[in-house]
């Protein structure tokens, strides 16, 4: 086979649209890391140069349709892009092994993540996985956290944990197998912006299209219930879970699950400061019931505040409460630690009434003795979780 030469082959199609998606890629990097990074701190260092060398010569591996999807996923910054599948082998470099999802995800999406925490990441649920495959795209993917012990005054920050590192990714593997996908119905819903019964009565079956949820085969137990508060006002009927996993949502498009932005159109709010913080909303999170207890990804661009009665010590007072950061997930709620925890279901040290399977999360604002807001009805969006009881709890 005759070799071509540079000019021939840069003359070919194919290899001009590679080049021009490659750096557009790169200038999509350079002006992000200009957006979120101090300045001054743009500058590579020497294991950002190492991780940025081995970037370029995985892409030489990628074909032309997986660069242009994630060329899309980075110029979108959205995980509402198409999976991209790529080998599993980790890639070899001076600073040792990383796995490409922990490559790409630093170097497209989180500067400050060091390619030695790349077990520090949870794929989105949202992502279809494979046991001999896994998915490049930075934004399908999500950093773990946890609250620091002892939280620092006014704020608690939730921060990358390692505690939890060698469980999720053996949940992670079983759920590969597992899993059947992340489709909450098994028809096509409508999109979040029509104003269909199903959203507006949260029924489980749609009169006006037929949307009907999916539910555990011979089973109608449902796992928890959702009710919405704006302040101490509940809006809206509460709503029952069935299927794996919920969208919680103001705006999301090609979705389906509880779209707070009907409430919102039917209940006009007076408060400039509910206003607000509705428009914070966005995209939401997902709620989803995994293997070793329940998790909450945040998809908006604001912060989440939890409450969980896991998710503190059993003599621990104040109230503690999590800031969950975009783009970060968190495991609200722990069967296991609830079950040790079963003697607080009447616990002295608290001044009001108490449910050991009740999560709290609020939209953009925290509560308690480090915050502004002492109690939860004093914030302006929040949602209250009541998990049902498993049967073998």
């Amino acid at each position: 086979m005759p070799r071509l030469c540079c000019a021939c082959m840069f003359r070919m199609p194919g290899f001009r649209r590679r080049t021009a998606l490659e750096k557009k890629l790169w200038r999509l990097r350079a002006q992000h890391r200009r957006n979120v990074l101090p300045a001054g701190d743009e500058a590579e260092g020497t294991e950002g140069s190492v991780a940025e060398a081995a970037a370029h010569t995985y892409l030489n591996h990628l074909t032309e349709e997986q660069l242009d999807n994630l060329t899309t996923s980075v110029e979108s910054r959205s995980e509402f892009t198409q999976c991209i599948r790529a080998s599993k082998d980790a890639i070899s470099t001076e600073f040792g092994h990383v796995e490409p999802h922990a490559l790409f995800c630093q170097i497209w999406r989180w500067p400050d993540l060091n390619t030695g925490q790349q077990e520090l990441l949870k794929k989105l649920p949202t992502c279809s996985g494979t046991l001999d495959s896994t998915c490049i795209n930075p934004f399908h993917w999500s950093r773990l956290c946890i609250p620091e012990s002892p939280p620092p005054p006014y704020k608690q920050e939730a921060r990358v944990f390692g505690d939890e590192v060698s469980k999720s990714k053996e949940l992670e593997e079983h759920k590969n197998t597992t899993s059947t996908g992340w489709r909450l119905s098994r028809n096509s819903p409508p999109s979040s912006t029509e104003t269909c019964e199903h959203y507006r009565s949260f029924t489980d079956v749609c009169r006006a299209c037929g949307y009907a949820s999916s539910r555990p085969p011979g089973s109608l137990a449902h796992w928890c219930t959702i009710a919405y508060w704006e302040h101490n006002k509940r809006i809206g009927r509460q709503l029952q879970v069935y299927d794996e996993l919920i969208n919680i949502f103001q705006v999301l498009p090609h979705s389906d699950g509880m779209c707070l932005g009907i409430l919102h159109d039917e209940w006009y709010a007076t408060e400039e400061v509910i206003r607000r913080v509705r428009d914070k909303i966005g995209h939401g999170m997902v709620l989803s019931r995994e293997a070793d207890g329940i998790w909450v990804y945040n998809r908006s661009e604001w912060p989440l505040f939890v409450h969980s009665p896991t998710l503190q010590d059993a003599d621990t007072r104040p109230l503690t409460v999590i800031r969950v950061q975009s783009g970060c997930c968190l495991k609200v709620f722990d069967w296991e630690k609830s079950l040790t925890m079963g003697q607080l279901q009447m616990p002295n040290y608290l001044d009001g009434p108490y449910d050991p399977y009740c999560v709290q999360i609020s939209f953009a604002k925290g509560w308690g003795s480090h915050y502004k807001r002492q109690f939860q009805t004093s914030c302006p969006c929040w949602l209250e979780i009541y998990l049902a009881r498993l049967p073998n709890r």
